[in-house]
Order: C-alpha cells, then structure tokens, then sequence
C-alpha cells in the first residue's frame, strides 16, 4: 500500500461557539454556529509499512496509530482556537474510510472524526468537525433530533471577509480540556446565555447571506457573542484581555472576540482593517496573521 495523505483546512468560528454540544440543546432545545474555513491547514499522511513515533494526539480508537504523521501548514500553533485537534482527527477519518474504501459523507466524516476524539477523552462539540468535513462556510442548526449545514454563499463570506483580521494573542493560561469541561458543568446557570447566542448565530447567518450584508452590523453581533460568551464562562479571558477588547471596540473596531474555547491563542476582529491593525499591533504589539478563505479545488 502507497503512502496516502490528505490536507484539512482550520477554521475561524464567528458566532454560537458552546452552543454545539448536545449537553446545551438538552437544556436550550437548539444551538446554532457560524464558522469559515481558512487558508491554514493541517496535513496528515499515512504510512502504512514504517513505523511512526507515537503522537499523543492520535489515541487507541487507531489500531495502526503510529503509521500516521501530523504537520502544521501556516505556522498555526495546536490548541490555539482555530479547530487544529478537529481538522486532525476529520484528516484521519477521511484516510480510514479511504483505506477502508467506505462511502462515507461529509456529515459521516465529521461524526466519524467527532466519536474518534470523543473517545480519546477530549471534550468537543459538533462545529469544527463540520467545517472541516465540509470545507466550506457554513450556518449549522443543531437539536437533539437533527442537525442541519447550510452553506454559506462565497460572496457573502468574501465580502466580509475585506473585513476580517486575526491577532495572535498568546498562549492559553487554561488548557481548553479544563475550560471545555468549565462549559459543561455550568450549563444550567448558563442556559439563558446559550439561548441567547443561538438566536444571536440565526441573525449573523441571516444578516450575512442578505443581498448587501451589512458588515458593520456583523461586527457589532460578534462583539455581542463575545460578552455573552464571557457570561457562559468566567475563566474564558483574564482581566488584561478583556480590558484589551473593551478597548479595541472603544476605539473604532466594530466587534472582536477571542476565538477557541478561550483563554489565549488567536482575537477575531472586524473591522476596517487598518485601524484594526493601529489597535492590535500598534497599541498592543500584537502579530497579525495573515489569512484568506480556503478555497476548494
């Protein structure tokens, strides 16, 4: 057997992040996303007759672990919010049920992808596997008797995206394992909030697949995302952090956010981008990262 490989793109989630467990539509009835794929990937290769060393991101549920290598296309940092563990593990579906000649779907490769990591002892929800899966810009709905993807239309997205910067922050103080488990031990106290960004994702998707989305009206979504996101977890952003994003949204940034379960790695921001970059890099010396839309070939 060859040595095969595949290439997955990250993603940037915009609005509803939390709302795409099931333990939040058991007590919200509904959770909503929106998110995009990005021009930064991860590559994984299966190498069927040579042993690899052992990667603890690829667990037991692989009877031939060790043949898989893992490499980083972007110089994007692992567990630093833009869905790296996911695209991996929807990666290794996708060679598993090409070796194994299924005929699986995109949404069997996300669920597929999603049990693998599940059972590897990460808690994850639902969005990064479908956008990966899909690569693509999706609205997903999610109940406990259906989950529906819509796709994004592309003029929407790159309309938006003339908008869109990203900043790396830093390294999470928190590891994403304890703030996902945060997440889902407050739920019940937390339920009116996820309610809340459910409703708030609809009206994203909506204002953005609209004839002339309104961009700055987008941004002032995100940034309510972002509060309501705070208020579902305390741990999600130190105080430093959150006085940096008052800040940008007091000084002409139309909405931003940390993206990933929180905590450090990269800030979302729209806005115009210049006076995007005076806030982030000037002010705050933040690197920007330089990104566009996946496109698919």
């Amino acid at each position: 057997m060859d040595i095969i490989k595949t290439q997955i793109p990250l993603r940037i989630g915009f609005v509803g992040g939390g709302t795409d467990f099931p333990e939040v539509w058991d007590q919200v009835g509904a959770g909503a996303t929106v998110s995009t794929c990005i021009n930064k990937y991860i590559e994984v290769e299966h190498h069927p007759l040579k042993k690899r060393h052992y990667n603890p991101l690829i667990s037991t549920p692989f009877l031939d672990s060790g043949h898989f290598s893992i490499k980083s296309k972007g110089e994007i940092a692992i567990g630093s919010g833009l869905g790296t563990s996911s695209s991996i593990y929807v990666a290794i579906a996708e060679l598993n049920n090409s070796i194994n000649l299924k005929k699986m779907n995109k949404f069997d490769i996300a669920n597929y992808a999603r049990d693998l990591e599940l059972r590897s002892g990460n808690i994850v929800g639902w969005q990064d596997h479908i956008t990966a899966s899909y690569r693509d810009s999706i609205h997903v709905n999610y109940n406990i008797s259906n989950i529906t993807v819509n796709i994004i239309p592309s003029s929407a997205i790159s309309t938006l995206f003339q908008f869109v910067s990203v900043y790396y922050y830093g390294k999470r103080s928190i590891t994403g394992a304890k703030l996902q488990a945060h997440l889902i031990n407050s739920i019940n106290e937390s339920a009116a909030y996820f309610s809340e960004l459910t409703m708030l994702a609809n009206s994203f998707a909506s204002e953005l697949k609209s004839m002339k989305p309104r961009i700055q009206i987008l941004g002032e979504m995100l940034w309510e995302s972002w509060k309501l996101k705070q208020l579902t977890n305390p741990f999600i952003a130190q105080k430093n952090l959150s006085e940096l994003l008052d800040y940008a949204k007091s000084n002409g940034c139309w909405g931003a956010k940390l993206m990933g379960a929180g905590s450090g790695g990269y800030i979302l921001a729209i806005g115009e981008k210049d006076n995007c970059d005076a806030i982030f890099c000037k002010t705050f010396a933040l690197q920007r990262i330089n990104i566009g839309l996946h496109i698919e070939k």
